[in-house]
């Protein structure tokens, strides 16, 4: 039997300053060249885009991409979206309401979730998985 792959669909939002080259796409190339992955991947400009791309995601059609990675900069709750725009855990949360009952969430954003502070950290991630139905999330610091 082949061992499935794992989906993944990549939300990547750097500074989008001229000259900045600094990606997760070699890497997620590297993973599927190795058979470890598939994956899909968008770069986004604005909250409003990543909202309708996250929305997408949400669809039957892409039931086979489980994972869904932000790869961005961030704050306590908060995603940093190009050069100046930024959404809340929270207004994510809420636009995405209860579509994600299959679907697995990583943030690779540096403290979006304040890991530092466990109590409200396990708030964050319980009101997160909550509102979306999200079973699980991944969250790097």
């Amino acid at each position: 039997m082949a061992q499935r792959k794992l989906g993944v669909v990549c939300f990547e939002s750097w500074s989008g300053a001229i000259g900045e080259d600094q990606s997760v796409l070699p890497t997620l190339e590297l993973l599927e060249r190795l058979k470890l992955i598939r994956f899909r991947y968008s770069q986004v400009g604005t909250k409003d885009h990543l909202k309708d791309l996250a929305g997408q995601w949400t669809l039957r059609k892409f039931d086979q991409y489980k994972l869904g990675f932000f790869a961005c900069h961030g704050s306590e709750q908060t995603l940093y979206i190009g050069e100046n725009d930024e959404i809340r855990l929270d207004e994510l949360a809420a636009h995405l309401e209860g579509d994600c009952p299959d679907r697995i969430f990583y943030f690779g954003s540096c403290e979006t979730l304040s890991p530092g502070r466990r109590r409200e950290y396990e708030q964050q991630l319980s009101m997160f998985k909550q509102k979306t139905r999200a079973p699980s999330m991944w969250i790097h610091d």
